[in-house]
């Protein structure tokens, strides 16, 4: 996310993800709140290699992790005003450590063109992909409004048990998650 502007409108936001060789993706984005959204998606010219990449971003993670090197801080959230607030803290908590997606060896990727996919989200339609590196440019995307809870933040039970399961998931049955696909959105 570059910015975030005062109406919780995300001026651009880049997530990228990747497609191992000899696999195949679906690529189904929610449908944007603003109509003023616009959705572009570009790809690697080269694979890069994910092995490399992954050990590197692990040795930095584990470098800033020996230095101690974390926020003194964290955003809360107060129910009662309905207002996140910044929390400061004595010690550093944390580790701020990118994915492997982001490190900074790939900011010289070569990119392909990007191919403007803004009608294609607002209509829901399914992006089947090849394998490849992949990043999505999203320009003014809007924030949802955040849904108000009873738990603390990351335990609130709204979320997890709602009934309103949003378009993509009414067969909750269906739903499958492993932690691990959290990578490829980071």
């Amino acid at each position: 996310v570059s910015q975030v502007r005062g109406n919780n409108t995300i001026r651009q936001c880049n997530p990228r993800f990747l497609i191992p060789p000899s696999a195949a993706g679906v690529l189904r984005l929610p449908i944007p709140v603003s109509t003023k959204t616009q959705t572009s998606l570009r790809h690697a010219l080269f694979i890069p290699n994910v092995t490399l990449l992954k050990a590197s971003a692990s040795n930095e993670c584990n470098k800033r992790r020996e230095a101690r090197l974390g926020f003194p801080y964290s955003w809360e959230y107060n129910m009662t005003e309905k207002q996140w607030y910044k929390l400061e803290s004595k010690k550093k908590i944390g580790t701020p450590c990118n994915s492997f997606l982001f490190h900074p060896s790939l900011n010289r990727t070569k990119w392909s063109g990007e191919s403007d996919i803004t009608n294609a989200v607002s209509k829901r339609l399914d992006q089947s992909l090849v394998s490849g590196f992949y990043e999505i440019v999203l320009n003014n995307w809007k924030l949802e409004k955040e849904i108000e809870g009873s738990g603390r933040i990351g335990n609130i039970p709204e979320y997890f048990n709602s009934k309103n399961l949003g378009p993509y998931c009414k067969d909750g049955s269906t739903f499958e998650w492993h932690i691990d696909d959290a990578t490829h959105i980071i």
